[in-house]
């Protein structure tokens, strides 16, 4: 699956995470907070699944923009030492989750 995370982000950082609801960003940093220790890299708005593009296709603005809109997106990927965690933030989980 096509998986493109972006840029690391310090595990200290509290600005505004790129496409978190504002409401979720307050339970976001709380998680953080209190099970964040073990995190290695943490990864915002990442782009899972779609079409798979070369290096050079993603030059490309209107190939990347058709890539963007057809993945899913996680609010966070964290990288731990033997595993990786898929992080989706809300403070009501329904459908959207």
């Amino acid at each position: 699956m096509p998986t493109d995370l972006g840029r690391p982000y310090a595990l200290d950082w509290r600005g505004d995470p790129p496409h978190m609801l504002k409401r979720d960003v307050p339970v976001w940093y709380r998680f953080l907070e209190k099970w964040g220790t073990p995190f290695l890299n943490l990864y915002y708005d990442c782009l899972l699944g779609g079409p798979f593009l070369s290096p050079e296709e993603k030059k490309d603005p209107l190939k990347w923009m058709w890539r963007v809109n057809l993945a899913k997106r996680a609010d966070a990927i964290a990288e731990l030492e033997n595993e990786v965690w898929i992080i989706e933030v809300t403070t009501d989980p329904g459908l959207r989750v």
